[in-house]
């Protein structure tokens, strides 16, 4: 989900750097981690000086490894998709600003798309600081403890296990305290939206990406993109290939797709 930061810079990334300086703090005995999260909150500060206060795009999702036991899509061939696909309703635009919880945020779209569609939940507004924060308890990404961001497959992995509560319930990055009360109890409220089961699509079949939106309506992504990506169209032409860092995106549908 390709979002730019809030535009209130200066505060943004003042609450970066402190969540990156407390990152310090809770790595003791440490002191590679250390070294490595103060040394991002003093680049977070330069680069904000340099673009004059212009956040740049974050791309923190971390690429998903081979793992067997998906659950591949297999196309349902007797449904033939409509020219074009567009989303049945309108889905809110979220953003994550200064924070690296960009699995969260697409996938927190996704779980409100299912629920409207369901008619489960008519508004349902799910917490995407949740999802994220349990996707890092399931990444396979072991040793680090800075908030670096997430896979698509430790956020769904989170989301299989707890839930997804909603959004008033965690409305921000730090997880909120236990409440004395049943129905403000994010913990208890979450597990009323389990997942039940996901498929990977192929990232190299178009045709599987129009069968999946029109079954379901919506797909949950990573991508790779440049830092030219922050100079939108004021990007000259480059001449080679750059390295390209994993970004999270939602799609909710596509045009003139080919019959399937």
């Amino acid at each position: 989900m390709a979002t730019r930061k809030s535009s209130k810079t200066p505060k943004a990334a003042a609450d970066r750097k402190e969540v990156l300086e407390a990152d310090v703090r809770r790595a003791p005995n440490r002191s590679a981690l250390r070294a490595e999260a103060a040394g991002k909150a003093k680049a977070l500060v330069r680069k904000e000086a340099v673009t004059g206060g212009r956040p740049p795009f974050l791309r923190v999702a971390k690429p998903d490894s081979i793992d067997f036991r998906d659950r591949p899509f297999h196309p349902n061939i007797s449904v033939t998709p409509s020219a074009a696909l567009y989303p049945p309703r309108a889905l809110p635009v979220k953003n994550q600003e200064s924070t690296n919880a960009c699995t969260g945020f697409g996938l927190a779209l996704v779980v409100e798309h299912l629920l409207r569609e369901s008619k489960r939940e008519k508004g349902a507004l799910v917490s995407p600081y949740m999802l994220y924060s349990m996707a890092r308890r399931y990444d396979e990404f072991p040793g680090s403890v800075a908030d670096d961001g997430s896979s698509l497959r430790g956020a769904l992995k989170g989301w299989f296990k707890h839930g997804a509560c909603s959004d008033k319930l965690f409305p921000k990055l730090v997880m909120p305290q236990a409440s004395g009360s049943l129905k403000e109890d994010w913990w208890l409220d979450a597990v009323k939206r389990p997942l039940g089961a996901y498929y990977r699509v192929d990232a190299k079949s178009i045709t599987d990406m129009h069968a999946a939106l029109n079954e379901v309506g919506i797909l949950y992504a990573s991508a790779g993109c440049h830092t030219g990506w922050d100079e939108g169209g004021r990007q000259a032409p480059i001449k080679r290939r750059p390295a390209s860092i994993s970004k999270v995106w939602v799609i909710p549908a596509v045009d003139q797709p080919p019959l399937v």
